[in-house]
């Protein structure tokens, strides 16, 4: 039986579920930035997770999970359709993924924090100019 992924758009990070073509076995797929990155990879599952491969067009991600997880087509029908089709299949894993993607981000942009300070030979640096400035 052909798979089909149903997604919220296929030019920009979005989400998504994969099922068969008569809607059995679905499983929720995304597309984002790669934390701390500015490029594009994709999430099975729910998970934050990446594959480690990165793409600098979505559309380039999307295509490459399609082809991974043997899907035919890639459908963009848009999130409340989604929404209407899968119910809770779609909304706890899209709220697991929010959760798990902020919580990968956070920890990168900290990351990139300890960094920045280590480039800098450990020196304080004023953020903002003039008195509404703060010291790292």
């Amino acid at each position: 039986m052909k798979k089909v992924i149903f997604s919220t758009t296929i030019n920009a990070s979005g989400t998504g579920i994969l099922c068969n073509e008569d809607y059995s076995d679905p499983m929720f797929v995304a597309v984002n930035h790669a934390a701390g990155s500015a490029s594009y990879t994709y999430y099975l599952n729910g998970s934050a997770t990446s594959n480690g491969r990165t793409h600098c067009e979505a559309h380039e991600a999307w295509e490459e999970l399609a082809s991974y997880l043997g899907a035919s087509h890639i459908l963009p029908v848009g999130q409340s359709q989604i929404k209407k089709w899968f119910k809770e299949e779609y909304n706890s894993k899209l709220k697991e993924f929010k959760y798990n993607l902020s919580d990968e981000k956070r920890k990168a942009a900290e990351e990139n924090k300890v960094k920045k300070k280590t480039q800098s030979g450990g020196l304080w640096l004023k953020s903002g100019k003039g008195k509404n400035g703060y010291w790292n």
